[in-house]
């Protein structure tokens, strides 16, 4: 009989777990789009200091103390990465570590995109 009251109670408790869940997995969504607005603005103080005028890797920003060296490694869910620094252009991925998130993009134009090139913003 406690096994099943048990067994009850779980069932009872899914949409709880589903909504958590969903929460949990918007908020990962919502502060990958952020850290990319963080990455992009560290690449215009960069690209305005640089001698030569061009945007950075994310190596660069760190070394150059632009942006902390907890960027270099996955944070909340995601990888990012610098497909592309140079004199006009810089894009910066960010790619989910669970399948069904979504990836993204910033790059110069300072709006995050998905990585199939819709804007979100």
């Amino acid at each position: 009989l406690v096994g099943a009251l048990e067994i009850r109670d779980y069932i009872k408790q899914a949409p709880v777990r589903e909504a958590v869940a969903a929460a949990k997995k918007e908020a990962l969504i919502v502060n990958a789009r952020a850290t990319l607005r963080d990455m992009a603005s560290a690449q215009m103080g960069f690209s305005s200091k640089a001698t030569n005028r061009r945007y950075g890797t994310l190596r660069d920003l760190v070394d150059q103390w632009y942006l902390d060296k907890k960027f270099l490694a996955p944070i909340d869910g995601y990888s990012y990465k610098s497909t592309e620094a140079t004199e006009v252009y810089f894009r910066i991925e960010a790619v989910p570590a669970e399948p069904g998130n979504p990836s993204f993009y910033i790059n110069h134009s300072m709006v995050v995109h998905y990585l199939n090139g819709d804007p979100i913003d």
